[in-house]
């Protein structure tokens, strides 16, 4: 998954910007913050691009 390898890369407190068409995606990116230890700071599900900001 290139989000999990991007998030790798980060430093603690380093934010990454995500954009996403697929509807799973929310619950995929869910699973990954909860199995990773990894926050998630805002998801906006309108429209037809989905956008999550995540936090390490």
């Amino acid at each position: 998954m290139i989000v999990r390898r991007e998030m790798r890369q980060l430093s603690p407190g380093d934010t990454l910007s995500i954009k996403a068409d697929d509807p799973s995606t929310d619950r995929d990116f869910e699973l990954l913050c909860t199995h990773m230890g990894y926050k998630m700071l805002k998801k906006d599900l309108n429209g037809p691009v989905l956008s999550f900001i995540m936090q390490k």
